[in-house]
């Protein structure tokens, strides 16, 4: 036994002395994972003695806790026994000793509670309790009660959370459910000392842990009550706190309302404790208290309003924590915490009756206008005389701001007018008593509310007639200003003729470089909302918007613009659309033309930036009245394919350019519809000849938009053709190069067959050896790695079977190669291929069983049959047999398929893992 004793008492050393970091690693993996097992109990018991040092003793403790989890049924039944008196003797040893070890002692000695009740600790409260009250005669009055409170508040936190068996908890819930009315008891007698605030507190924490779904909810209830008298006394309100949510959450309190209103009441009175705290800046109580308030209340709200003047005198406290002084995040950040309540509140005045709900409101408008000034308040910027805030400070003020900007949302849609009136009373306050920082705060919430206004609501008037008369140049609040704006963009849409006002605002307020990419994503928002009446207004928004995109802005501001002048055309009269479209797409061309001159690093990404605009002005043009005129897009598209012609070949093999210019060409397609056949000699032959070059798989994306545009043009078929037979030859030259080439360069050819093949079959399948070629191709395919690869493949040949009773030269050729493709697929799932790509084959061979029914069993015989597959002829008589029953059911078919790779692997001595 010395040895092992030495063993540990060495590694303790090593861990807390040794310098060197490896050995204190070693040290420290050797007590964690071999020192339980090395050492025996009467070595691990030596260790726990007085004459120990501090660290070998804490972790002896440690030590018997793993030895009892682990190795507890290795004790005769009298080493049980003998071993709970001796814990319990010995922590009630150490309490005087050793604050720290006593507590660590606690845990072992709840370790060994869960393990041993009943048959070798019975009555174990009674037995520990008379034990430790040994310790009021020999250190002082109270200090056994302490001793037994800290104890059994570790208990009942082990009990919640430990992992016990089944058999096991059934046992320990009795002898829990037994021992909880003695516990309380003592916690009631504890919470009766005043004159000893760690008894108290003690008692208050071990109440708490012990407060689970067993009996005794009177006493938990009167012990919850008394703990509101200990809410004046700071270094007990968190752990009265928490006792009290913690009963007032159990099930008896929610159906208890007589109960929920008197702690509400009780709640409600504590108002005098919070006012001493935030005047005597204890900050950690007023935060208590807070929780206390809010916690409760957004539980219980339909409880408390049962009695209208509980809940008056509640709501009036809830609106004193919210409005505490200080500024979030600088000075205080306890009346975030608020929201949620507030929130409830609101949502339980909007679900009352109609009569009921008028009432309400008549009765707390008053008080939420108040709530609403109060976050107004606390939510501005700090004055421009004080430091601005740190960026962890700006992040906290904007999580406080959408938190609340939401309930104040929710309330403006309650109160309506009276509500956004109040808001521009503020907002007009804070103007006469120049505070900036108060009236952008005042201005962010109308923004907020504004996104939920109905058209009807007047009082946005209100607020643009102050914007207008106010002078832009504190950055916030322009800012402000215009986030506000665009989200007025519903309510503009009922009051159009205020567009000019707005319009006007936000371009006042441009000058600032940092601001335009916000002021051009305000118009945008607002142009996309009142389309229908920007026709009226297009000088306005041409007025705007020119000027950036015809300087030196950010090309998110352009985007946007371009955009906005987009949804505003959609109205006009054609002779207006032909005059500004070049207008916002001819300075890009410009700029695109510069770029391809330099040709440098710095030409390209800016040529990039002019891409996507072009884009977003494809895109955006919809104008409806063109009569027979031709779309305005086509000369845009028509000069665009100059510069696209250009910057592939500027900035030859660019991913990023090539995938920006088939993405003008998409938005082309989606546009311009049939009216883009004027564009197809030009698009065509540039997209196939781009694909041929740089093998960059964007140009097949775009081809694949084109051919679905036109799938019912017989007109367009033979360019079509011509097309897929040239992408054909390309993905299968990458085929036969397979190791040299981009799995996704071959996979967007088979995404093309899919998917043409599926919408326009006669585009796609025209010739036999065509067909024939590209089933080889496939088939190729589906015996690389590349998921990419093997999936695409496997979803056109599914087309391709789906087609073939609707194809002449499907119907010719499929059948013939039928055999070759089923073979395939079994010997590669019988040869142990990746999982995903079992997926690809399973629904292959499931597609063959239900397109070709009468030959599939046969060709699944045959290649069941062949010697690289480790199966029977009796048992693949079976399994086809199964999979053929299964051919409306697909899940059975994939499940006796992974049955067949399951016996393959088995045949291999490999160990698969099935779905």
């Amino acid at each position: 036994m010395e040895a092992e004793v030495q063993a540990v008492e060495q590694a303790v050393y090593q861990l807390y002395h040794n310098p060197d970091p490896a050995m204190k690693a070693s040290a420290e993996e050797w007590l964690r994972t071999t020192a339980a097992t090395e050492a025996s109990w009467e070595a691990t018991w030596a260790l726990l003695q007085e004459d120990r040092a501090f660290e070998t003793r804490y972790y002896a403790a440690i030590l018997l806790a793993t030895k009892i989890q682990r190795t507890w049924k290795s004790l005769d039944e009298s080493s049980k026994r003998a071993l709970a008196e001796q814990l319990i003797d010995l922590a009630a040893n150490l309490f005087s000793a050793s604050r720290s070890l006593f507590i660590r002692c606690c845990n072992t000695l709840c370790s060994l509670i869960l393990k041993a009740v009943p048959e070798h600790l019975p009555q174990f409260e009674t037995t520990i309790y008379e034990r430790f009250m040994e310790l009021e005669k020999t250190i002082g009055p109270s200090q056994g009660t302490l001793a037994y409170l800290i104890l059994f508040k570790i208990l009942g936190e082990e009990y919640t959370t430990r992992f016990l068996s089944t058999a096991r908890r059934r046992y320990v819930d009795v002898e829990m459910q037994r021992a909880k009315q003695q516990v309380m008891e003592v916690c009631w007698t504890a919470l009766n000392q005043y004159d000893n605030e760690e008894v108290a507190a003690a008692g208050l924490e071990c109440a708490t842990s012990w407060t689970f779904c067993f009996p005794n909810w009177d006493l938990s209830l009167k012990i919850a009550q008394k703990a509101f008298e200990y809410l004046q006394y700071p270094q007990l309100t968190a752990a009265a706190v928490e006792l009290i949510l913690e009963v007032t959450h159990l099930d008896p309190a929610y159906k208890s309302p007589s109960i929920v209103l008197e702690i509400a009441t009780l709640v409600s009175n504590s108002q005098s404790a919070f006012a001493q705290a935030l005047e005597n800046g204890e900050e950690d109580v007023v935060r208590a208290l807070t929780r206390l308030a809010t916690v409760f209340g957004q539980r219980h709200m339909f409880r408390i309003a049962n009695d209208r003047a509980v809940l008056q005198a509640y709501v009036e406290y809830m609106l004193a924590i919210t409005s505490i002084p200080g500024q979030v995040p600088r000075d205080e950040t306890t009346s975030h915490e608020t929201f949620t309540f507030w929130n409830d509140f609101i949502d339980y005045i909007v679900d009352t009756e109609p009569q009921q709900h008028q009432a309400l409101v008549q009765q707390y408008e008053a008080t939420l206008l108040r709530f609403m000034e109060a976050v107004i308040i606390k939510a501005s910027h700090p004055p421009a005389t004080e430091p601005p805030l740190a960026q962890d400070e700006v992040t906290d003020l904007r999580a406080y701001r959408a938190d609340m900007g939401d309930v104040i949302s929710y309330l403006c849609t309650m109160l309506k007018n009276d509500c956004l009136l109040y808001q521009h009373q503020l907002l007009e306050a804070a103007i006469a008593d120049e505070s900036l920082e108060r009236a952008e705060s005042t201005v962010f919430f109308f923004g907020c509310a504004a996104e939920m206004m109905e058209g009807h609501v007047q009082a946005p008037n209100s607020f643009i007639n102050t914007l207008a008369s106010f002078q832009p140049g504190y950055y916030e609040l322009d800012k402000t200003c215009m986030l506000a704006l665009g989200n007025c963009a519903d309510w503009l849409a009922c009051n159009a003729s205020r567009l000019p006002d707005v319009f006007e605002i936000i371009r006042n307020r441009m000058g600032e470089a940092q601001l335009l990419p916000l002021a051009a994503s305000s118009i945008k928002a607002i142009a996309r909302g009142c389309d229908v009446h920007l026709a009226d207004y297009l000088d306005q928004v041409l007025g705007v918007a020119l000027p950036v995109i015809d300087g030196d802005a950010p090309a998110e501001a352009k985007r946007a613009l371009a955009e906005s002048v987009c949804f505003a055309l959609r109205k006009a009269p054609v002779e207006t659309v032909a005059v500004v479209t070049p207008q916002i797409y001819e300075p890009s061309f410009l700029v695109m033309d510069q770029c391809l001159a330099a040709g440098t690093e710095q030409a390209r990404v800016l040529l990039g930036e002019h891409l996507l605009i072009i884009n977003r002005i494809v895109r955006g043009l919809s104008p409806e009245n063109l009569g027979e005129l031709p779309h305005p897009a086509l000369p845009l598209m028509e000069g665009a394919m100059q510069r696209f012609t250009k910057a592939v070949a500027v900035f030859q093999a660019d991913v990023e350019t090539a995938q920006r210019v088939c993405t003008c060409i998409s938005s082309a397609v989606l546009t311009l519809d049939h009216a883009f056949d004027v564009l197809l000699p030009s698009v065509v032959p540039f997209l196939l000849r781009e694909y041929e070059t740089t093998r960059i798989p964007s140009y097949v994306s775009a081809l694949t938009d084109v051919i679905l545009l036109f799938h019912d043009h017989h007109d367009q078929q033979q360019l079509f053709q011509e097309a897929v037979h040239q992408c054909f030859t390309v993905a299968a030259a990458c085929m036969q190069n397979y190791s040299q080439a981009d799995p996704e360069s071959i996979s967007v050819f088979f995404r093309l067959v899919f998917k043409v093949g599926r919408s326009c079959p006669n585009s796609m399948f025209y010739s036999s050896t065509t067909v024939s070629e590209l089933i080889d191709c496939l088939i190729l395919a589906l015996t690389v790695n590349e998921l990419i690869v093997v999936r695409e493949a496997g979803n056109a040949l599914r087309v391709m079977f789906e087609k073939t009773g609707h194809n002449a030269i499907l119907e010719e050729v499929m059948p013939t190669s039928l055999a070759r493709i089923v073979s395939t697929c079994v010997q590669l799932l019988a040869s142990g291929c990746p999982k995903m790509n079992q997926t690809v084959f399973i629904d292959v061979l499931a597609d063959v069983n239900v397109h070709f029914v009468e030959a599939f069993g046969q060709l699944m015989l045959q290649s069941l049959a062949e010697e690289s597959v480790p199966i029977d002829a009796m048992q693949a008589e079976l399994m086809v047999q199964q999979l053929q029953r299964s051919r409306v059911r697909k899940t059975r078919f994939k499940q006796t398929m992974l049955t067949f790779v399951k016996m393959c692997a088995e045949a291999r001595s490999e160990v698969i893992v099935l779905d």
